[in-house]
């Protein structure tokens, strides 16, 4: 399918929903090949134009735009089902707790051998999205941290996708991005 242009999805884009990232760099690929699944980035809506991510600067608020500027990949949109909608007040709140924590290298690493654990202190990419919707009941704090890529699988009645669409919905800055694999 081909990617949607960003300014015609961006005023649907809510708090609380799922962004996807499938990057086109050596890093990406070893994320992919490691995880077995097919994005290797998680980032989570918190308005229209901003996402809250964790990576090698830590947990921080971004401007959409900015990311996908340059993007060398596939970007998603997950949005959460409407029966969540009271969720996302609760899902902002809890985003500003998270602000400014470190990135969690050693869980990053970690990962190749195996499954790690959620922890709050320091955050990966999925794990910061992991605790974001275990703060509001949408998911369990189980033992073992999400990767990218398992939030539909593991729980896919949070949100909306298609057949046509199993990772979510494809998007890019402009009309011109092809986003290909």
């Amino acid at each position: 399918m081909k990617p949607v242009p960003y300014e015609h999805i961006r005023q649907g884009m809510r708090c609380g929903d799922l962004i996807e990232w499938r990057s086109h760099t050596l890093l990406g690929y070893l994320i992919r090949w490691f995880s077995h699944q097919y994005v290797n980035h998680t980032s989570v809506v918190s308005s229209p134009d901003t996402i809250i991510e964790s990576d090698i600067g830590g947990v921080r608020e971004r401007f959409l735009s900015d990311e996908l500027e340059g993007f060398n990949g596939q970007v998603f949109w997950l949005p959460l089902l409407t029966i969540h909608e009271p969720c996302r007040p609760f899902i902002k709140l809890a985003m500003t707790g998270y602000i400014g924590r470190g990135y969690d290298y050693k869980s990053f690493f970690k990962q190749i051998y195996g499954r790690v654990v959620l922890d709050a202190a320091y955050l990966f990419c999925s794990e910061l999205a992991h605790m974001l919707y275990a703060e509001v009941g949408l998911l369990p704090k189980r033992a073992t941290a999400l990767q990218p890529g398992e939030f539909v699988r593991w729980r896919p009645s949070l949100f909306k996708v298609s057949d046509s669409c199993p990772h979510g919905i494809p998007f890019a800055l402009h009309d011109n991005k092809e986003g290909s694999v």
